[in-house]
């Protein structure tokens, strides 16, 4: 369950942190999986003069059904979905492997993307409930959520 500050951060910034929605064992496997993956696009994990080269384009789609990933729809995870639009307000996704990667630059600080969020609710999205179509859009003001094993 979300405390009430979860809640009042999800409301004020569109964003809410899960810790301890996956084990460090499962993200580590998840790490893992996301370098093996890597490598075979050209980028080695210890070989930081590899990655500016390296062509990213496609991960997400390329390890999403990958089993590894799981662990993202975790009861942690599925309970923050359930107190934000209610149980029984929304459908879990078949797969829960869709991560956002970038690799560092020296020439360019990492600003967070304000395009290509995505929701699969369109319509208006508060802490209390969902409305609206069930249309896959791309929105910059999608509800997110960082999960993570710490």
């Amino acid at each position: 369950m979300l405390s009430e500050q979860a809640r009042a951060e999800f409301a004020e910034r569109g964003v809410v942190w899960l810790r301890g929605a996956f084990s460090p064992g499962e993200a580590a496997g998840m790490r893992r999986r996301v370098w093996a993956r890597l490598a075979r696009l050209g980028a080695t994990e210890h070989d930081p003069a590899t990655w500016a080269s390296a062509d990213v384009t496609g991960l997400s789609k390329a390890i999403k059904r990958d089993r590894v990933f799981a662990a993202l729809g975790s009861p942690v995870v599925r309970g923050a979905v359930d107190d934000l639009l209610g149980p029984g307000a929304w459908d879990p996704p078949r797969e829960w492997g869709t991560i956002m990667f970038t690799f560092p630059s020296h020439a360019q600080s990492w600003v967070l993307p304000a395009r290509s969020w995505h929701t699969d609710y369109g319509g208006t999205l508060t802490p209390n409930r969902c409305t609206g179509s069930r249309s896959s859009r791309s929105s910059p003001r999608s509800a997110r959520a960082a999960a993570a094993p710490w």
